[in-house]
């Protein structure tokens, strides 16, 4: 489908709910011109493609997306805010985006936003307090730099946020008071650095179902965009 993406012309509108071309260096934007009769599409994967911001002359005719992941191709923030239904975004994955700060802006208009994903693009505390105004947020990915533990408390007002990981950066100790403080959070996966036994067991106390990973810190100096 990707090398002969007219193919998706022969689909009826009803057909398919969803299109994943992940980690295909065949397809491109293009293809979903082809797709554009799909009305009630709702998935979008393009992950580690070569897919450019073209994709939204498409996806503006396709109103159904509620899933998209652009995750490491050669979309970016000035070309996500350019897609018309980001407002009705409910799972959103722009890991390794160039401009980011474009749909930070804009994302106090995705008032249904349950997954977001922006891993491998590092973010600051500023933008950690526009996402903490996103009130059905379920599962919260990102990459930290310099980020201080007070930083991260105002996802305290997040009652829905389930799932956090934090990366891209040391987290040391001195996080366990603060992340201890986010009650509705059931998972959590973080570079951690010098946590005792007593620290990992302050996550617990409250909740016998906590599940937290603690993983090394990530290098995010490498991109899988640019030319085929």
């Amino acid at each position: 489908v990707a090398v002969y993406p007219q193919i998706l012309r022969r689909f009826r509108d009803d057909d398919l709910r969803g299109l994943q071309f992940a980690n295909n260096h065949e397809v491109r934007s293009e293809a979903f011109k082809y797709a554009t009769h799909l009305k009630r599409l709702e998935n979008i994967n393009v992950r580690n493609s070569f897919v450019d911001n073209e994709i939204f002359d498409y996806l503006n005719q396709m109103p159904a997306v509620r899933s998209v992941d652009f995750t490491a191709t050669n979309v970016d923030g000035h070309g996500l805010v350019r897609w018309k239904y980001l407002k009705n975004a409910k799972n959103l994955r722009i890991g390794f985006i160039n401009d980011v700060a474009p749909v930070l802006g804009q994302l106090q208009g995705c008032r249904d936003l349950e997954l977001l994903n922006i891993d491998g693009t590092c973010i600051k505390a500023a933008d950690i307090a526009k996402i903490a105004k996103l009130k059905k947020l379920y599962a919260l990915t990102v990459t930290c730099d310099k980020i201080k533990p007070r930083d991260l408390l105002v996802l305290k007002e997040l009652k829905n946020l389930h799932r956090l990981t934090l990366n891209g950066q040391d987290f040391g100790p001195e996080f366990v008071a603060v992340l201890e403080q986010l009650k509705a959070l059931r998972n959590l996966s973080i570079s951690a650095k010098d946590w005792s036994e007593s620290d990992r067991a302050r996550l617990f106390k409250n909740s016998p179902q906590y599940s937290l990973e603690l993983v090394s810190r990530y290098n995010f100096e490498y991109s899988f965009k640019g030319d085929p």
